[in-house]
Parts: structure tokens; C-alpha cells; sequence
């Protein structure tokens, strides 16, 4: 049936909405219930992407020295590469956007992150670099060359990158894990933003799942995403509401 059609029977007043169901759901099934579910689930991790990060940008500009100070530059930065060669990965093997669009979100997310860290932790003397070109410049130069010298890299390359991620992508949260158990504290860290991202590698498990040819690269990743993102759950749970310096604060 044409997208024509189907606009003509959705406005035509002598067709029920009973039927529309019916034709709706006969549709689906023709196409896969497991596929339309997960195109509507890869569909909502991308839109939900696009806000994951802002309650920990949030969380960071209402309180600027003690979430600077407990967030993990070296997390972030790992991250971002790894959100990097993801998003050339799937363009290589031309995987539709609405199955690792939340990269590319994510990823310009954690460079403002990266970017108000710097600033934030930045002392009186380091003023006068700040607002110059340079506190804006290596964040900025480090993810376009990164972007850069991977898109020219030959698929093999690529790949073999890819399956780096995953290793690399539990080092950045380990990296973060480490940082809230030396202050014994998680208060710094958004407990929405990390939620969402767990349950995010979740979902991506169930959506790669359903690809026609599975990759088992992805589906490792997304797995290992799931389990270091839980983690940090953890730690904010265990940690509660106890701030950097050990006292009891309202989040």
C-alpha cells in the first residue's frame, strides 16, 4: 500500500477507526512486530539523546566546584572518542542513522561538557587564557582531528577500532567509577543522565538484536556499556547524598 493510499483512508470519513487499527496492525505484522518495535525504540533512544546529557550540564553549572572537581576529564574524553569511531563505524557499514544517531548527540553533549569542566576548574590566573582562544581551542581541535583522521582510515582500520571501543568505553567509566570512589562520593553525577544511559545500552542491546545481519561488535559493546553504566548506578545509590568532603547534602 502507498503512503498515498494510506493518507486517503486515515481522512476518508466512512472508514472506522477500528479499521485503521486493523490495517495498522496487519501492516506491522507483515513488516516484523520485533522490527517496528525497535525502529520506535531506536527512534525514541535518538530523541532522548538529544536531552540525556543536560541534567549533568545542568547539575554542573548550578554547582561548578564541586561537580567540576568530581567529574573525570579523562572519562569524558575517552568517551568521546569512542562516540567518534562509533559514528564512522555505522556510516561505513551504512547502518540508518536511527540506529547510533545518539552518538552523534551524546558526543557534542559531552564536548560542552568537556569545555565547562575546563572553564570551571580554571583558577584567577588562568583567567585571561580562558576567555581566549586556547580553553575553547584543544577541546574543539582534539574531536575534529579525532573525526578527521578516523573518516580517512580504510574500513579494516575502522573496524578493528570499533571492537577497541569496547575495552575503551568501559576505561572511561572506569575512570569515572574510580574518581567517585576516592571521593567517596557521587553527588557530582546526574542520577537521570545515568539512568537514561543505562537504560539506553539496554535498549540498543534489543535494537542491534534485530538488525538483519547481526554485529556481534556492536551487541559486545552495547552489552559492556550496560554493565559499567549500571555500575555507576550503583555508586550513586550506595553513596546516596553524601557531597566530596563527606557530609550529607539534599541532591
Amino acid at each position: 500500500m502507498s503512503a498515498l493510499q494510506l493518507v486517503k483512508i486515515l481522512f476518508d470519513p466512512d472508514v472506522s477507526k477500528k479499521m485503521i487499527l486493523n490495517l495498522a496492525w496487519n501492516q506491522a505484522k507483515a513488516f516484523g512486530l520485533a522490527k517496528v518495535l525497535a525502529k520506535l525504540l531506536g527512534s525514541g533512544i535518538v530523541v532522548g539523546a538529544a536531552f540525556t546529557k543536560w541534567p549533568q550540564i545542568r547539575k554542573l553549572v548550578e554547582d561548578r566546584k564541586v561537580v567540576s572537581k568530581g567529574l573525570s576529564l579523562k572519562s569524558l574524553y575517552l568517551e568521546l572518542f569512542c562516540e567518534l569511531v562509533h559514528v564512522v563505524y555505522n556510516q561505513d557499514r551504512r547502518i540508518g542513522f536511527v540506529d547510533y544517531g545518539e552518538s552523534v548527540l551524546l558526543g557534542i553533549q559531552n564536548l560542552v561538557l568537556v569545555l565547562m569542566v575546563h572553564i570551571f576548574r580554571a583558577n584567577r590566573q588562568d583567567m585571561n587564557e580562558l576567555y581566549g582562544f586556547s580553553v575553547w581551542a584543544n577541546p574543539s581541535s582534539y574531536m575534529a582531528a579525532t573525526l578527521a583522521i578516523i573518516s580517512a582510515l580504510p574500513q579494516r582500520a575502522v573496524n578493528g577500532l570499533e571492537l577497541l571501543n569496547i575495552p575503551l568505553g568501559v576505561a572511561s567509566k572506569l575512570a569515572q567509577i574510580n574518581t567517585n570512589y576516592e571521593l567517596q562520593s557521587a553527588l557530582h553525577l546526574s542520577r537521570t543522565t545515568v539512568g537514561v544511559s543505562t537504560l539506553g545500552s539496554l535498549v540498543r542491546l534489543y535494537t542491534t538484536m534485530q538488525l538483519k545481519r547481526k554485529d556481534w561488535v556492536l551487541l559486545a559493546g552495547y552489552g559492556a556499556s550496560f554493565a559499567v553504566n549500571a555500575a555507576l548506578l550503583g555508586q550513586i545509590h550506595y553513596y546516596g547524598s553524601k557531597d566530596i568532603e563527606g557530609k550529607k547534602m539534599n541532591e
